[in-house]
């Protein structure tokens, strides 16, 4: 069922990013990696990006430091109160 479902949904996407009804879409998960349909690889109006990229040398390095960076701006937008201090 699922499957089915989601060949409709992607179907419906395609057709409204081609009609013009979505003016674009940045997709970065598929069902079936990596195979993804090929009428998105033509549309000037898609960015296609593989999951995977997030799994590179570059961003488990820089990882530590956005989640710290995150993680101080929550809290202190938040105030101290929330954390049990």
């Amino acid at each position: 069922m699922y499957e089915i479902l989601h060949l409709k949904i992607i179907k419906e996407l395609i057709r409204c990013l081609t009609e013009g009804e979505i003016r674009g879409a940045g997709l970065d998960v598929f069902a079936n990696e990596p195979d993804v349909p090929e009428e998105l690889f033509g549309l000037d109006n898609v960015v296609l990006s593989p999951h995977s990229t997030t799994f590179t040398v570059e961003s488990f390095k820089d990882l530590p430091q956005l989640w710290w960076a995150n993680f101080f701006a929550i809290s202190s937008s938040l105030g101290s109160s929330n954390f049990g201090c």
